[in-house]
């Protein structure tokens, strides 16, 4: 039997017996092994065990995994030895020299994972077993089972308990938070975590009840380690959020809010002192005693306020500056703030909150609803945004490469997350291309040829360069062998000129005139062009200088940097680029500073030559500057 030693940047070692043909390994709830650093993907990688070995796979994670040095692409066979890089982790295989039986409940169970000492992985003996060593911590958050239970399954999903009846550690007095419940009938109590990890929910098994109606069974999951306590999601209902946004799992600092469905909490850190305020009641009717006597208190100032201003109507008081005192308008400067330390933790929701209020109660001063108006506008579009960069793993997971890239690329410069937006698409583009390629290997040997077109097709809508393309190309090849062999960018030959660019042609591009023609017979080679028809081939590029195949890429990068800058540029050396390699990049960047710049003559030469799946964005773009294309 094999194990996988894990040592994370603290040089701390653990190991994991593989007792399964398939190891999932990532960030997130329901992996096989879970390892909770932020560079840790939510499915990162698997390890497969075949009869010929163990292949490793990268699960299209955002930082990649590391062979020896090595970012693999494609599953890669792994022996003993091998160093592997996952996030901040180093992962290697060790047989497992004392293999015995392994019991069939075990092989069922969430792979525990073990904290050992170096020199007894490598072969040294081990030391005797101590109870704070039964009792440490896994890295996904489950403990391990002690020495004395070592056949039973770390987590049983059918059947939960409490952290407690897993085995849990204490944590030390100076280093205990708490929580305090600041909604339900319940608000005002403090609960306090002195030992990790604990378990909150609906019913009585768990370490923390909280018996509401929005409450899963078991909702969340708090740890603790290395002075830094942690929630995760187990996969409720109604969700975790912290501030307002929604995780499945985060670290919790001083102040930080903690909704479990309809119930908030706050997180008090270890030596804070925090006195509770009921500020808010709970759903369905559920009101604490100290609400109704606010609630009461407020009538009771109501009536007298209403009562004094009538009493001056009646006995000639001066009702008009009562009422001017009691109804004052909202103040913009006092919304627009609270909207402030909303945006700073991105919390647009909340942000729109407020300012859906302040426009509801119809009493703010002249000009200040325009300014309200246009902020919620933009708070909108944020949230928008937002929900689109959370989609993207859905839609890559699910194979919805062109509508995840096209959502991203809907998000213009100069937005709060269009840097965000930048890496998704490179993050889109890396996983179909390694997805894509693994495909392609198997459609060849199927002979699926159909298939592999189908996948250069979306490489195209993707804007993939033709050096990332090789691997598809040359599977085509591969799979046509015999027949018309299907290229990404077949190379154009200089002296035969492409369709498309027969009406561009411009004077300096004259024909051969066959002898029999005398000096007055020479045609008309005056354009035909309009002035806002762009050539495929610039007045400088006559078939004897055209660039070379690397200088044509190195245009086409070129191009891309300065497509947000210079435009005329940009659209110069994609154009140049485009008469050698075709490649679809470039036509997206004309098209893109058509638009941008209203230029008609740009954006119908792109329009004419995108690829299929792309018109509709340049369309879309270019409609919204007032270009119309058909």
């Amino acid at each position: 039997m094999l194990k996988l030693i894990i040592e994370d940047d603290e040089k701390q070692v653990k190991v994991v017996r593989l007792l399964r043909d398939e190891v999932t390994i990532g960030r997130k709830e329901g992996n096989t092994i879970r390892l909770t650093e932020r560079n840790v993907s939510r499915r990162h990688a698997r390890l497969i065990q075949r009869p010929e070995g163990i292949l490793l796979e990268d699960l299209g994670s955002y930082n990649g995994v590391k062979v020896n040095g090595e970012r693999i692409t494609d599953p890669l066979p792994i022996s003993e030895g091998d160093k592997i890089v996952i996030g901040d982790y180093i992962l290697m295989l060790k047989l497992d020299e004392q293999e015995g039986a392994v019991d069939p409940f075990e092989e069922m169970a969430t792979v525990p994972v073990e904290r050992v000492d170096l020199e007894s992985v490598m072969g040294a003996p081990l030391p005797a077993a101590t109870p704070a060593a039964a009792s440490a911590p896994s890295i996904s958050g489950q403990p391990v089972i002690g020495a004395s239970s070592p056949a039973l399954p770390s987590a049983v999903e059918s059947s939960p308990v409490s952290a407690m009846d897993q085995g849990t550690q204490l944590i030390p007095a100076a280093e205990v938070a708490q929580l305090v419940l600041l909604t339900s009938n319940q608000a005002g109590t403090f609960y306090s975590m002195d030992r990790t990890p604990m378990i909150i929910g609906r019913t009585s098994e768990n370490d923390i009840v909280i018996d509401h109606k929005s409450i899963s069974r078991n909702h969340a999951k708090i740890t603790f380690a290395n002075g830094v306590y942690s929630v995760t999601d187990m996969q409720s209902a109604n969700g975790v959020r912290i501030n307002g946004e929604p995780y499945d799992n985060m670290s919790l600092r001083k102040g930080d809010t903690l909704d479990l469905g309809h119930v908030r909490l706050r997180f008090v850190a270890p030596g804070e002192k925090f006195d509770f305020v009921a500020e808010t009641y709970g759903d369905g009717g559920e009101k604490s005693n100290k609400g109704i006597i606010i609630i009461v208190l407020v009538l009771v100032v109501a009536l007298g306020i209403g009562f004094v201003a009538f009493g001056d109507k009646i006995f000639g008081g001066k009702s008009d500056t009562t009422k001017n005192a009691t109804v004052s308008p909202v103040s913009v400067e006092q919304v627009l703030t609270k909207v402030e330390d909303f945006k700073k933790n991105r919390q647009w929701s909340d942000a729109l909150g407020v300012i859906d209020e302040a426009l509801s109660k119809g009493n703010l001063a002249s000009g200040d609803r325009d300014k309200l108006t246009e902020e919620k506008s933009q708070l909108q579009k944020n949230l928008e945004q937002k929900a689109a960069l959370d989609q993207v793993g859905t839609q890559v997971a699910a194979g919805q490469w062109t509508a995840a890239y096209q959502a991203m690329l809907a998000i213009p410069q100069g937005a709060l997350y269009y840097a965000d937006a930048q890496k998704q698409i490179e993050t889109v583009r890396t996983s179909f291309l390694q997805s894509a390629v693994a495909q392609a290997k198997q459609d060849v040997l199927s002979k699926n040829c159909a298939n592999i077109e189908t996948l250069i097709k979306t490489a195209n809508e993707l804007v993939l360069p033709t050096d990332r393309l090789f691997v598809l190309t040359e599977n085509q090849k591969a799979c046509t062998a015999g027949g018309v062999q299907v290229a990404m960018n077949p190379p154009v030959d200089p002296m035969t000129p492409d369709p498309d660019m027969v009406p561009d042609m411009v004077p300096d591009m004259v024909p051969d005139m066959t002898p029999t023609m005398t000096p007055d017979m020479t045609p008309d080679m005056t354009p035909t062009m309009t002035p806002d028809m762009t050539p495929d081939m610039t007045p400088d590029m006559t078939p004897s200088n055209k660039p070379t195949n690397e200088e044509a890429a190195a245009m086409l990068s070129q191009a891309w940097a300065a497509k947000d800058s210079d435009c005329s540029k940009a659209v110069k050396l994609a154009q140049k680029s485009f008469a050698v390699t075709r490649n679809n990049k470039a036509v997206l960047i004309v098209g893109l500073c058509g638009c941008k710049e209203k230029n008609t003559g740009w954006a119908k030469w792109a329009y004419s030559r995108i690829a299929s799946g792309q018109k509709k964005t340049i369309q879309s773009l270019c409609s919204k500057n007032g270009i119309e294309l058909n």
